[in-house]
């Protein structure tokens, strides 16, 4: 995907998540760039080049910021990805379904609920909807 394109949408979204019409400085001045900046990369005239700029897009919008600039995952969030990965791939395949499946759903969760930052909001949600799928899992087997 184009950052132009990417930076749109995250703005639509970040507007929708306000409640209200917010502007181009508005997003910018949530991110902590420039609205010069912000306005030529919505138009698709340069990418984000400045690391500061770049460091200031990951912390709010997240670490996907390094693959739609083609950059890939800097090795402090690398790793802990394919750690992850790696434990998440000795488990049953039923179980890696339902494990992928909870951390996704409690992603969407946390963000409609503005409650990605909260730890234990999100621990707990994610315990709740895994113990759901397992209950529903055993009630299927059960049959």
């Amino acid at each position: 995907m184009e950052f132009s394109k990417y930076i749109k949408q995250e703005y639509f979204k970040w507007e929708q998540e306000q409640g209200e019409p917010c502007t181009v400085t508005d997003f910018a001045r949530w991110l902590g760039v420039s609205q010069q900046s912000m306005s030529a990369w919505m138009k698709g005239l340069y990418n984000p080049r400045k690391l500061e700029d770049i460091a200031k897009l990951k912390n709010k919008l997240g670490p996907e910021v390094f693959n739609v600039l083609g950059l890939g995952l800097p090795a402090e969030l690398d790793e802990p990805i394919e750690d992850l990965a790696r434990a998440i791939m000795e488990f049953p395949p039923e179980v890696r379904g339902l494990v992928r499946a909870t951390i996704i759903e409690t992603a969407m969760e946390a963000a409609q609920q503005k409650q990605l930052k909260n730890s234990d909001w999100v621990t707990r949600r994610m315990m709740e909807l895994l113990l759901e799928k397992v209950k529903k899992q055993e009630a299927t087997d059960s049959v």
